[in-house]
């Protein structure tokens, strides 16, 4: 049974890459950087309406501003500190042209794992970023607080990473 099987996705990048382009060319936008990720958390009822974040750092700085696209623009931040991986220290640009994995197949990747688990999913973390290659990086939290995470090449659809934990695991 697909658990899935009600939810419309876009299927293609041309929606994140027109919220790219109305941003880049607002009046108010200032260029802070380039382009290192695009990000959206939501819940399944809203993943199909939930507006994507656009991050930009600056290597000055070593920073990031971020701005949702929606019928408006907002800046959620500006300047905020970067988390950088242990021995992960440079901040690569992403480019939109070079992604050839769309949101929708990256994501069927995730869901076709947590039915095989038969898992619900209640939040969706959904990031693109560049770690040497362009990559979809995919989380679910389950409705039996399961952390499922995996990366997905946003070239070639190929697993480059999977990881599933209990969030109960997690000591306070």
């Amino acid at each position: 049974k697909n658990l899935f099987k009600k939810w419309k996705l876009p299927e293609r990048m041309e929606e994140i890459e027109k919220a790219y382009e109305k941003l880049v060319n607002a009046k108010d936008f200032e260029e802070a950087g380039f382009l290192c990720s695009v990000f959206m958390m939501a819940t399944p009822k809203d993943v199909e309406e939930q507006e994507w974040q656009f991050n930009f750092y600056d290597g000055k700085k070593d920073a990031i501003t971020s701005y949702t696209v929606g019928k408006e623009i907002k800046v959620v931040s500006r300047d905020a500190g970067v988390f950088h991986e242990e021995g992960e220290e440079h901040v690569e640009e992403l480019v939109l042209g070079e992604v050839k994995v769309d949101f929708a197949s990256a994501f069927d990747v995730l869901k076709k794992r947590l039915d095989a688990r038969h898992e619900l999913p209640t939040h969706f973390i959904i990031v693109l970023q560049k770690l040497k290659m362009p990559v979809w990086n995919v989380s679910a939290l389950t409705d039996t607080f399961n952390l499922v995470n995996m990366r997905v090449d946003a070239q070639t659809k190929e697993i480059l990473e999977e990881k599933s934990f209990s969030m109960l695991s997690w000591k306070t």
